[in-house]
């Protein structure tokens, strides 16, 4: 890393805060999700005029517009940065919308996570040796330090949980010489082997949702009985949809049924990022460089429902399998890995996935039946090995010839476009749907 290097690191704790306070901030959180939906119509709205979209600049002025109205007075009770936060987040998917990287907005319903953030430095504050933190218009909030904060606080973010609230501090470091190995290794993702290294060494799979599916399921169901019940009981007819603009009174139960369906999702979610965390430390302490495939989840995980005019085929197999990718986690896998690499001066080299598990690493023959499950046996010279770790091999191999300037492969950082690339097939079996 070069000298005078800074980097970003945020620390995440749980507050310890009393029911007033909490109950300042949910409603808090209740006027952030106003102005995002308040800023999204008013988009549309624009649209539909055949105006021009209105940036963050100007998202904010309307912002001070409605904190001014008398009918949204309210909304001067939250602190200023923390509603122009939100209307920044607006307008950052507005722009990955347009560069077609996501989907179009939506608007909030109650309940969304919507986080509360200050970005000014000047009004917070954190006292790290007491483990508390000072929010603008709710005073010293105090939180779990469950470990200590390096670097120097730039923002905090104040989001509820199914637990309670957290607090995110982000914090500015020059990081210090940190121990890294000489190695170079190529990493091939997959479904049934989690990790594959060039060295024949194989990670099973976490499978953090499949282990809690069926728990999963039997609390989805009690909470899908008491929406049912819900509806009867307001005079909706069974099965049929709640009408638009209605607005369930929820019963006790009912909601705690849905906290327990959210306790669960929050519990995969913590195992899922532990796994991804400790192994991935592990492997950026002992390697330089580090080489993996460029998949695009989000295709591979797409569905093939089709259209009614061309309905798509084992439809339900490919949804087992989408759900056996995305429990996965491989997105947050190459993400993780390419900043614990950066810490340390490693090298994160994503390469093109077409035919690396069909290629002989010893001869480079490709063929579509060098593959048998997950063995590999090369027609041409007879090669066997795990078909994994011949791709991770292979893998490996190219990103070396990124290196060195040949070979179509990405290296993380570069945009490549304009070329048509082939991808990988996603090897194993998904989840019986």
């Amino acid at each position: 890393m070069s000298e005078g290097s800074v980097f970003h690191r945020a620390y995440r704790y749980r507050l310890r805060s009393n029911r007033k306070a909490e109950a300042v901030l949910r409603r808090w959180a209740g006027c952030s999700r106003k102005v995002w939906n308040l800023a999204l119509a008013e988009q549309q709205a624009r649209r539909e005029r055949g105006e021009k979209y209105a940036g963050f600049v100007g998202m904010c002025q309307w912002v001070t517009a409605w904190r001014k109205a008398p009918e949204t007075a309210y909304l001067a009770e939250v602190p200023v940065h923390a509603l122009q936060n939100v209307v920044r987040a607006l307008d950052g998917a507005f722009q990955r919308f347009f560069r077609k990287e996501g989907g179009y907005p939506k608007f909030k319903r109650r309940g969304d996570p919507i986080g509360l953030r200050e970005t000014d430095v000047k009004c917070f504050s954190v006292d790290a040796a007491n483990g508390r933190i000072r929010f603008p218009k709710v005073g010293w909030l105090r939180y779990r330090a469950s470990r200590p904060i390096e670097g120097r606080a730039i923002t905090a973010t104040l989001r509820a949980e199914a637990d309670g609230w957290y607090v995110s501090i982000a914090c500015a470091f020059e990081p210090k010489a940190l121990e890294r190995g000489p190695k170079a290794c190529g990493i091939d993702r997959g479904v049934a082997n989690f990790a594959a290294f060039d060295t024949g060494q194989r990670i099973a799979p976490l499978d953090a949702h499949k282990r809690a599916v069926q728990c999963l399921r039997r609390h989805q169901r009690a909470v899908a009985r008491k929406l049912e019940a819900a509806k009867v009981a307001a005079g909706i007819p069974k099965g049929k949809p709640f009408p638009k603009g209605f607005r369930l009174q929820p019963s006790n139960r009912l909601r705690k049924a849905q906290a327990r369906v959210a306790k669960i999702h929050q519990g995969i979610a913590r195992q899922r990022a532990d796994f991804l965390h400790k192994l991935l430390t592990q492997i950026a302490r002992e390697h330089a460089l580090v080489c993996l495939e460029d998949l695009r989840v989000r295709l591979m995980s797409a569905s093939a429902a089709g259209t009614q005019e061309a309905p798509g085929k084992r439809v339900r197999q490919k949804a087992g399998l989408n759900r056996s990718i995305l429990d996965q986690g491989w997105s947050m896998f190459k993400d993780q890995l390419a900043y614990k690499l950066e810490w340390r001066d490693g090298v994160l080299v994503l390469v093109h996935p077409a035919y690396t598990s069909q290629r002989c690493h010893a001869c480079a023959h490709t063929h579509a039946d060098n593959r048998k499950g997950e063995v590999f046996r090369c027609r041409s010279c007879g090669h066997t090995d795990h078909a994994d770790v011949n791709a991770a091999k292979n893998i490996l191999a190219a990103g070396h010839a990124v290196l060195a300037g040949d070979g179509q492969a990405l290296v993380e950082g570069e945009v490549q476009s304009g070329r048509p690339v082939k991808r990988e097939p996603t090897e194993g079996v998904g989840h019986a749907a």
